[in-house]
C-alpha cells in the first residue's frame, strides 16, 4: 500500500490522505502529527526566550534613561502608591494592619454563627496575643464568649500603635461572603492607614483562590463584662443527646429543668444502721407544663457522657429555646455545660491552645 500525505508546520497539522485509513496508516499520521507538534514547540520556545531577552535589555534601557532624566520618569501605579502610602504610615507609626489565617472555613463560621445567633453586628477585640469578641443579646439574658489566641490560627499579624484595636462586621453579610468558601483555609486582613477607607478583605483557598472585600460597620458597644459565676456540677456528652432531649421537651415546657445528684458511697451496716448500697452520680433533664412532661436520666456509666463533675447537688432552669438556637450554630460533636442552683449555666467548648467558644444563659427566675 502507497500511501501519499503532505505536512505543514505553519498550519500545525494539516494532512491530506489519498487512502482509506487504516491501523498503520493511523499510526503513521500520529508519528508526523507528533513530529510536528515537536518542531513548533522547539521554535515557538526559541522564538519566546528572543522575545525575553529583548524585553530585558529594553527595560535596562529604559531603567538606565529615568535614572538619568528622573524629571521623565512615569507616575507610580495606584497599587504602588498604596504600598509606598502604607511604608510612610508605617515609618510614622500610624499604620494599623491585621491579619490571620483560619486553618479552616469551618471553624471561621462557627465563630461568626455562634456570635451571630445572638446580636445583628459583631465586633472583635485584637490584640498582639489574638482576638476576643464577646456579645450579650439585647434582653440582657444570654452571651456569647469567644477567644481565639494566635496559636489557634496558621498564622497572626498585628501591627498597630495601641495595645488593642476593633473591627466590626454585620453578621448577615459576613456568613454570606463566608457561605461561598469550602473547607480550606481562609485569611481575613485589614490594612488601615490615614485616608484610607477600612475594608476587611477576605482571601478564601482553593483550586482558584477567591479574594473578597467587606465593608466595615461602626461600633457604637463598648467591651462586656465577663459574668463571675462559681460553678457547682460539669458534665461533657455528646451534643447530639443533648439536642434530642431538647427536641422531645419542646412540646411540653418551654424550658428544660437541670439537676445533679452527686452520689453516695455504699456503707457497711452497723449496730445503729442497716446496710446501703452505693448510689452513682446522675443529672436529669426534665420538663413539665400544660400538656404532660418528659423526663431523661444520664448517670456516669451512660456512653454519651464523656465527664462528670459535681461538686454538690444542683437544681435550675433554663430557656430551651436559647439553648437549641446555640447548639444549633456551634454544630459540635461534644459539647461542655456548667451550672449551679439559681445562677447561669456555661455551655460550649474549648479549642486546643486555650481559647473557647461559651454560652452563658441566666436562669428562669420565679
Amino acid at each position: 500500500m502507497v500511501v501519499i500525505f503532505s505536512l505543514s508546520a505553519d498550519s500545525g497539522n494539516k494532512l491530506s490522505q489519498t487512502t482509506e485509513e487504516s491501523p498503520e496508516l493511523k499510526a503513521a499520521i500520529a508519528t508526523a502529527k507528533k513530529l510536528v507538534n515537536e518542531q513548533v514547540q522547539e521554535k515557538l520556545a526559541i522564538k519566546l526566550a528572543a522575545q525575553a531577552e529583548r524585553d530585558r535589555a529594553r527595560q535596562a534601557r529604559q531603567e538606565q534613561y529615568y535614572r538619568e532624566h528622573p524629571s521623565e520618569a512615569p507616575k507610580a501605579s495606584k497599587k504602588v502608591q498604596a504600598t509606598s502610602a502604607a511604608a510612610k504610615a508605617r515609618e510614622e507609626g500610624k499604620l494599623r494592619y491585621f491579619e490571620m489565617t483560619f486553618p479552616t472555613a469551618a471553624f471561621l463560621k462557627q465563630v461568626v454563627r455562634t456570635l451571630g445567633s445572638i446580636t445583628e453586628e459583631i465586633t472583635f477585640y485584637l490584640d498582639k496575643d489574638g482576638l476576643v469578641a464577646a456579645l450579650m443579646d439585647p434582653s440582657h439574658i444570654c452571651l456569647v464568649d469567644v477567644r481565639i489566641p494566635a496559636a489557634e490560627l496558621d498564622s497572626y499579624k498585628y501591627e498597630s500603635q495601641q495595645p488593642e484595636e476593633t473591627f466590626t462586621v454585620h453578621t448577615d453579610d459576613f456568613l454570606a461572603v463566608l457561605a461561598v468558601a469550602e473547607n480550606s483555609p481562609i485569611t481575613l486582613s485589614i490594612q488601615d492607614f490615614p485616608k484610607q477607607e477600612p475594608l476587611l478583605h477576605i482571601s478564601i483557598e482553593g483550586p482558584v483562590t477567591s479574594e473578597l472585600d467587606l465593608h466595615l460597620v461602626d461600633a457604637y458597644t463598648s467591651k462586656t463584662p465577663m459574668p463571675k459565676v462559681t460553678f457547682k456540677s460539669k458534665f461533657k456528652l455528646n451534643s447530639a443527646w443533648l439536642e434530642k432531649v431538647l427536641k422531645e421537651q419542646k412540646p411540653v415546657s418551654d424550658h428544660l429543668h437541670v439537676q445533679s445528684f452527686k452520689g453516695e458511697p455504699a456503707m457497711p451496716a452497723d449496730e445503729a444502721h442497716n446496710a446501703t448500697d452505693a448510689t452513682p452520680d446522675k443529672l436529669v433533664f426534665s420538663g413539665k407544663g400544660e400538656v404532660g412532661n418528659a423526663s431523661k436520666t444520664l448517670k456516669r456509666t451512660d456512653a454519651d457522657l464523656i465527664e462528670l463533675d459535681i461538686q454538690e447537688d444542683s437544681d435550675v432552669y433554663y430557656s430551651s429555646e436559647y439553648l437549641r438556637n446555640y447548639l444549633k450554630a456551634l454544630k459540635a460533636e461534644q459539647v461542655t455545660m456548667e451550672f449551679a442552683s439559681k445562677m447561669p449555666c456555661r455551655l460550649g467548648l474549648e479549642f486546643a491552645h486555650g481559647g473557647h467558644n461559651y454560652f452563658y444563659l441566666a436562669p428562669r427566675v420565679d
